[in-house]
């Protein structure tokens, strides 16, 4: 009986973990998401020029090099 209770316990633990990295992939796919379609407007607040009139890559890890600066 014991045997079988650790084995619940770890079925759920293992379950559980699995929901929690879906959840966090889909938290990171959302925030992904919000980036680009936010990223020129980001770039405005903060008033880094977007030459181009879009965010290059150049432009955008010069809005992470200034979000992580800020964390």
């Amino acid at each position: 009986m014991a045997g079988r209770r650790q084995l619940h316990r770890l079925v759920a633990l293992a379950l559980g973990w699995l929901r929690a990295r879906r959840a966090v992939e889909a938290l990171a796919d959302l925030v992904e998401s919000s980036m680009v379609l936010y990223a020129s407007h980001l770039a405005e607040h903060l008033g880094t020029e977007l030459p181009q009139g879009y965010v290059t890559p150049a432009v955008g890890a010069l809005l992470l090099e200034r979000i992580r600066k800020g964390a």
